[in-house]
């Protein structure tokens, strides 16, 4: 499949329309459409497709803060249907903002680390961002090693910084700085 990736408007998640954000990414496999989370029916759709992830719902619930926070951009990744999420949070513009993806089916793959790595390329040069970072618990060496494999690095070990279904687990720092980003 052929399909130019393509990001015309993508808008921090208050959904005002004053911090509109533009560009593009291309890859050959996977599109990327803008989130502009101004509908409640795309909010619903995002919660649902969230919910029924194996998480706890503290995470839901901060997933749904962070749908309407101010410093938050969203680029949803879709291929034949939606496939998931690319999104920052915590963006402080010209220093740093913690990078978060979720695809639907719980996969990654070469396509989606391209796009991921893409996103992250364009969010440097969009907030003008000196690093983007991400914690990974420690019960998931599978996103630790997509991770690295998207250029990140990991950086140290912060005790029970995560939460999943078994309560509090540690987690691993990984980061990128926009020297480190092709």
């Amino acid at each position: 499949m052929d399909v130019d990736t393509n990001i015309p408007q993508v808008q921090l998640g208050d959904g005002s329309g004053e911090d509109v954000h533009t560009g593009s990414i291309e890859h050959p496999a996977l599109t990327t459409r803008p989130l502009i989370l101004t509908s409640e029916r795309v909010v619903e759709e995002l919660l649902v497709r969230y919910s029924q992830l194996p998480w706890s719902r503290e995470h839901l619930n901060l997933f749904r803060h962070y749908l309407f926070a101010a410093n938050s951009w969203f680029v949803e990744v879709v291929g034949e249907a939606p496939v998931g999420l690319v999104y920052l949070t915590n963006i402080t513009p010209t220093f740093c903002a913690n990078l978060n993806v979720v695809f639907w089916d719980r996969k990654f793959g070469k396509a989606r680390r391209e796009v991921v790595r893409a996103v992250l390329k364009r969010a440097f040069d969009e907030f003008e961002l000196t690093r983007i970072q991400s914690w990974i618990p420690v019960t998931n060496p599978t996103l630790q090693i997509e991770f690295r494999k998207c250029g990140m690095r990991a950086e140290g070990l912060a005790r029970g910084a995560w939460r999943d279904e078994n309560g509090d687990c540690d987690a691993v720092l990984y980061g990128m700085l926009r020297s480190e980003c092709d």
